[in-house]
């Protein structure tokens, strides 16, 4: 080989170790399903801000006083440690989760409402949910003391492990999930309704830190609610008619050594119209505009 042939061998070689280098170093791919760890303990503290302005129009037949807008305020703050055990020979693990606290607190402009919490019965109560190989819930045994049917815990636990897809993401990748957010409404009654939606992920990067390897995900939020629902009064039924959207953005971060996510922070605004339709003898309620944001944040270590 001449020394030409040499050189331009040389700045081949360079060239091609600038183009594949980072490409090793981004073909390490992430699950984004969350799977519980055997023989370990995490303690996770979750807190959920939510803030809502309320607006009223007019209606002739409901006394002004009862129109003035109102912002209503809820700070709901859990904690929980999880110790799960050993995988058994089909890879399932159960794990029993304790509550160490459990509140709730609400205001209305800015003063405290009346305490009606029954949050505090979770308080040392212990649930055991057994996980399949793969993080989905196979089973949940919840304490008959705390007045909570299990397809409640059922739902949450999915919410918390199971409603995100069993695929990996590679840096700068991008998956899609359905929405799962349920909005709470200013009446008397009814019950939180679920959104139609969907949340994308992004593998934002895969990092080092004193701690060890962790994975930064993004996501961001959009949904919508058109529907109506029926709510018994005392004189007959009401119909309301809702048209909301939600669009949010966040956060996690995962470690990747310990298997679980360090933190977490989803901030979320919605806006909505709640228009109420009562049968004949029932007062007439005046339409609602609402505007809230939401903040949850997670936090969890070992």
């Amino acid at each position: 080989m001449n020394r030409r042939s040499g050189h331009r061998f040389a700045v081949a070689v360079f060239v091609a170790c600038f183009i594949w280098t980072p490409a090793f170093g981004q073909s390490e791919k992430i699950s984004l399903r969350l799977l519980p760890r055997p023989n370990q303990i995490v303690r996770m503290r979750m807190v959920q801000e939510t803030d809502v302005d309320v607006s009223f129009d007019s209606n002739l037949s409901v006394p002004p006083a009862a129109m003035v807008p109102v912002t209503l305020g809820t700070k709901t703050v859990v904690e929980t440690t999880q110790k799960s055990g050993p995988a058994n020979a089909q890879g399932r693990i159960e794990a029993e989760i304790t509550y160490e606290e459990v509140s709730t607190a609400a205001t209305m402009n800015g003063q405290p409402m009346p305490a009606n919490d029954t949050s505090g019965s979770f308080i040392g109560k212990k649930v055991m949910v057994t996980f399949d190989k793969e993080g989905s819930v196979l089973d949940i045994k919840v304490p008959e003391d705390v007045g909570v049917p299990e397809e409640s815990f059922r739902q949450m636990l999915k919410s918390m492990y199971g409603n995100l897809p069993a695929i990996s993401l590679a840096v700068g990748e991008t998956t899609t999930v359905p929405l799962d957010f349920s909005l709470p409404l200013p009446v008397p009654g009814a019950p939180p309704l679920k959104m139609d939606g969907d949340v994308k992920h992004t593998l934002a990067s895969i990092e080092k830190d004193a701690r060890g390897r962790i994975a930064k995900f993004d996501h961001s939020i959009v949904g919508k609610m058109l529907t109506d629902v029926d709510m018994p009064a005392s004189t007959g039924k009401v119909k309301m008619s809702l048209d909301f959207t939600l669009t949010g953005d966040g956060t996690m971060v995962r470690d990747l050594d310990k298997g679980f996510v360090r933190s977490s922070e989803t901030n979320a605004t919605f806006d909505g119209k709640i228009k109420i339709n009562a049968d004949s003898g029932t007062p007439q309620m005046p339409s609602m505009s609402l505007h809230g944001t939401t903040k949850t944040t997670t936090t969890t270590g070992n």
